[in-house]
């Protein structure tokens, strides 16, 4: 083998790339060893790999802020994610305040009781919309109408 044909690959993160999401491990690995702090230029997103650098950027919403939104399909960034996302797009005390209340209403005994009406409407929406056994969109049909 020639010394070409030694050289790594480079090093690519593409979290749509299916391949990746069958086995993200390899990649994680050389994130963490070789770019800790890693910039996607076609897709314009930064991705920090190593534990202390994640829970140094979670803690630090001046630098690492959340208010453009979470999501890395940039036609989702806006200074108003928050009100098209959720309040995962707040920073610090204000999203805490809506997580406190938000934990509230989905205890683990409160989502138990739930579960049985949930269960009913699901197969309500899914009897009437496969009924025919046609092409039908889950999400418009069935899942969408559940109760969040």
């Amino acid at each position: 083998m020639t010394v070409a044909e030694h050289r790594i690959a480079p090093l690519v993160f593409d979290p749509y790339d299916y391949a990746f999401q069958a086995d993200p491990y390899p990649t994680y690995a050389r994130l963490r060893a070789e770019a800790p702090l890693f910039h996607n230029e076609e897709q314009d997103f930064w991705a920090l790999s190593r534990h202390a650098d994640v829970t140094a950027a979670v803690r630090d919403d001046a630098t690492f802020s959340n208010r453009m939104g979470v999501s890395i399909d940039r036609t989702a960034w806006s200074p108003h994610a928050h009100l098209v996302t959720s309040f995962l797009a707040l920073d610090g005390a204000e999203q805490q305040r809506l997580r406190s209340l938000v934990s509230r209403a989905f205890t683990p005994r409160r989502v138990r009781e739930l579960t049985p009406r949930v269960q009913q409407l699901t197969e309500k929406y899914f009897d009437a919309a496969f009924v025919d056994g046609g092409t039908h969109d889950w999400i418009g049909e069935v899942a969408g109408r559940l109760p969040m």
